[in-house]
């Protein structure tokens, strides 16, 4: 609905709200609607190839209201880039709206790379009590809860872009890194590590289903030989 214009904004606005008033936590979910498309959140869905500011303007701000991220990107590229190549009508706004935002969305994505990098053990400051991780997590969701379900990497070259083989992924499948930690000394000991971790983010609606490095947070806990696996498919029940 977002993208086609030929839905006025009031209506367009409408499905959005009902959408996130019933999942919040997808707001900065990045996710292709049809095979070979490339992974957006809905603000770029929003946003790319808008003809006037009027098509959408009241979903755009409706977006930033909820705690939409403007400097956000994926494999295809920052999301301005993208409404910049569609030629869309909202690019001046998009632009001034990074500048204003600029000092929250960075604090935000700092936040949440020392949370991944802590739950797979990519750090100097290994955690190992459990309890300490949780609460943690458990904090940073109270915080930003926009970010729950926001996909990148604490291992990060130039423009933000990932290295190594996890890709843009989410917080749940740092959790589910097993394989890293050991890597680091941490191995697991049972399916506890990290499970409280996992609970908080599911309980502010973090999301199993995501796709990353060609698989999804299941599949990379499987091939991470994460303990704490059948718990989680448990979940899903």
């Amino acid at each position: 609905t977002l993208r086609n214009f030929e839905v006025d904004d009031e209506a367009a606005h409408g499905q959005l709200t009902s959408f996130l008033d019933k999942y919040p936590a997808m707001i900065n979910l990045q996710m292709p609607i049809s095979a070979g498309e490339g992974f957006k959140p809905l603000l770029g869905f929003a946003v790319e190839g808008a003809p006037s500011m009027n098509s959408r303007q009241g979903c755009v701000d409706e977006l930033l209201r909820r705690g939409a991220r403007v400097r956000i990107r994926h494999r295809q590229g920052f999301l301005l880039e993208q409404a910049e190549e569609s030629g869309s009508a909202f690019v001046e706004f998009l632009q001034n709206k990074e500048k204003e935002f600029a000092a929250y969305e960075t604090a935000a994505i700092n936040a949440w790379r020392a949370v991944s990098s802590k739950l797979c053990g990519e750090t100097g400051e290994q955690i190992d009590d459990e309890d300490t991780m949780t609460g943690i997590v458990h904090r940073f969701c109270k915080a930003h809860p926009e970010m729950v379900n926001f996909q990148s990497n604490h291992a990060i070259g130039p423009n933000d872009i990932p290295y190594g083989y996890f890709g843009y992924a989410p917080l749940i499948s740092f959790a589910g890194a097993a394989a890293c930690r050991r890597r680091r000394g941490g191995g697991e000991k049972t399916e506890k590590v990290r499970q409280g971790s996992a609970q908080e983010l599911l309980r502010h609606g973090g999301r199993l289903d995501i796709q990353h490095g060609g698989r999804t947070v299941l599949e990379w806990m499987d091939r991470e030989h994460s303990m704490m696996l059948p718990w989680l498919r448990a979940q899903l029940l």
